[in-house]
């Protein structure tokens, strides 16, 4: 190959091997014979000098097999964690180094040898798993890990949640936890389930995550179980889904005394579904949900019926306590819908085409890069809160420069906003008649004007503890720990079995590569050129360079199907790329929000 030559077989049997150039009349040649009652060979002639000039690349090297090929491809994939290696690429770089020329089939075989030299079969994963839950328990204490199997010893579930994540999500994190669910796409067509909350610079955290075989009611208690008894029946938790029948029972079911709210662009998808789409009903609808107060619902209510009747109606029939800020019987925290766990869904959908023990060891490695790096910069912040509570407040103070203030008492106070409109707070009860500050926990524009007047400067106090840096640093103060070498491995004597499942045959033709299925009245994101700003191809296509502004054209960023309401500072890259092999001696160099 680094000839650039090509040979072919002239005689092969039990007794004799030989080979020629594949340029007539060319010296080039080795002899083997068998040696007897063994299966080995013994060269008994070698001429090893071309007399063939050819230098034409051919369309398909012969000696450039899958098992050749895949050797270097697995070395680029082994060291460099964060590349996608598609066919085209492959192509590019075996041409480049070799002076040969191979095709985009034969580039794709050798890509998919090279990711079972690397990731293994699926039978081996599923072996494989007990011993490394077993692993995981023993080098991150406190680690919850269950698996679950049918009457012949197949997978059905696996439930892991780290000691440390669970430990600061009990002690230092706001009381809320974001559920979701994802489809695998690879071999296995299982069911991803996660379960996430954010911390005080409002960055996502995992706190659990599962595998099974599909999302129902019955893998939804299976997997709210487990997390119960991790975080235990903690006071006031909120939780926050999509509208999905199996979360609302399974919740109701395990966690009574929760507050469920359900994500608001879910809703929202299902009204454009239902009666189109509409940008007033648009912003009617989200103004409706986020407001903080009965009256500015009604009021909101009102302008959407005067637009909508049947959306109105559609609307009366859903429970407001389940998306409304103002009716919900908890604290939403900022949380209005459930795009901290679309993220990590979005983040992860190329790591959902790998083996299951791989998947879940991408998730153990996403979670100690996150953790080192959100360490430190939390030991970096100088501020009592944290910049993003800081950036709320600070906002919130700008609001409030006109206002006045007349005291009621040592604790209560008059804040004037217009001269028909005023709020009442009240430091003894530590509330505020608009109720911001109670549900948020965060000081709103009123408390702060008080304080202002008061010549009282610092309101970090009046903060939720989550919210300051020092809980912040408490949050991450625990590593996530990796495993040694799998030879390094304990093996207990106790060890179950676990088989893989028999899957239904796979339906003919490439597989599909989208980031998502989208969900019922969501639309995909039209492309835009940042170079022309035409809509259907991007600047790579675009044939009006001429006109446009180059490389320094108009950049729109979009996300599919979602429109962020919310600081989700941990969404991860939407960069493609190929995830950590399953060597554990390595660093993973992963992107960390």
């Amino acid at each position: 190959m680094e000839q650039g030559k090509q040979y072919k077989t002239t005689r092969s049997s039990k007794g004799r091997f030989e080979v020629v150039c594949l340029v007539e009349n060319c010296s080039w040649m080795v002899r083997a014979r068998g040696i007897k009652s063994t299966t080995a060979f013994q060269v008994t002639k070698v001429v090893d000098q071309h007399t063939c000039c050819a230098t034409k690349l051919e369309s398909n090297h012969r000696q450039s097999k899958k098992k050749v090929l895949g050797h270097f491809i697995a070395e680029v994939l082994a060291g460099d964690y964060n590349r996608v290696y598609r066919g085209n690429e492959i192509v590019r770089d075996i041409n480049s180094k070799f002076p040969i020329n191979i095709s985009y089939q034969q580039a794709w075989r050798a890509k998919q040898y090279a990711l079972l030299m690397l990731r293994g079969t699926k039978e081996d994963s599923f072996t494989k798993l007990p011993v490394y839950l077993h692993n995981l328990v023993k080098h991150n204490p406190g680690t919850v890990t269950q698996i679950r199997t049918d009457d012949d010893d197949r997978f059905e579930f696996v439930f892991i949640a780290l000691g440390c994540s669970v430990r600061a999500f009990i002690k230092y994190c706001r009381p809320a936890l974001i559920i979701d669910g994802g489809h695998l796409k690879g071999e296995f067509k299982g069911t991803m389930l996660l379960a996430v909350t954010m911390d005080g610079q409002n960055q996502i955290m995992h706190v659990a995550y599962a595998i099974c075989k599909s999302e129902c009611a019955e893998t939804w208690s299976w997997f709210l179980r487990n997390l119960r008894e991790c975080i235990g029946n903690l006071e006031d938790l909120t939780i926050i889904s999509d509208r999905a029948p199996s979360i609302a029972t399974s919740i109701a079911n395990i966690f009574p005394h929760a507050h469920h709210g359900i994500c608001g662009i879910h809703l929202y998808f299902n009204i454009s579904a239902k009666f189109g789409s509409s940008d007033t009903i648009q912003a009617l609808f989200w103004e409706t949900c986020k407001v903080y107060t009965i009256k500015k619902f009604d009021n909101g209510m009102k302008k959407i019926k005067n637009v909508n009747n049947r959306v109105w109606e559609y609307q009366q029939n859903i429970n407001p306590e389940r998306w409304v800020r103002a009716h919900f019987p908890g604290n939403r925290y900022f949380l209005m819908t459930s795009n901290s766990a679309e993220s990590i869904n979005s983040m992860s959908r190329f790591a959902r085409k790998m083996p299951i023990l791989m998947l879940i060891e991408y998730f153990r490695a996403t979670m100690q890069q996150w953790s080192f790096q959100k360490r430190n910069v939390a030991a970096e912040t100088k501020t009592t809160l944290t910049p993003w509570a800081e950036t709320i407040i600070q906002a919130n103070k700008n609001a409030c420069n006109n206002w006045m203030v007349y005291p009621i008492s040592n604790s209560r106070f008059e804040v004037k906003i217009s001269t028909h409109k005023s709020v009442i707070v009240d430091f003894q009860q530590r509330t505020c008649t608009c109720r911001r500050w109670q549900i948020d926990g965060l000081p709103c524009g009123h408390v702060i004007k008080v304080l202002t007047m008061s010549r009282y400067e610092d309101c970090s106090e009046f903060a939720l503890k989550a919210y300051f840096t020092e809980t912040l640093r408490k949050t991450y103060e625990e590593s996530v720990n990796p495993l040694p070498s799998p030879s390094e491995w304990e093996i207990p004597d106790d060890l179950m079995t676990v088989k893989p499942l028999i899957m239904e045959r796979r339906q003919p033709g490439r597989p599909r590569n989208t980031g998502c299925i989208l969900s019922q009245g969501e639309r995909p994101i039209r492309q835009e050129c940042s170079t022309c700003g035409q809509f259907g191809h991007t600047r790579n296509d675009c044939t009006g360079r001429g006109s446009g502004s180059g490389s320094g054209g108009r950049k729109k960023s979009t996300q599919k199907g979602i429109m962020t309401d919310e600081f989700a500072s941990g969404s991860g890259s939407q960069n493609e790329s190929v995830y950590p092999t399953f060597d554990f001696n390595n660093t993973f160099d992963l992107n960390c929000p």
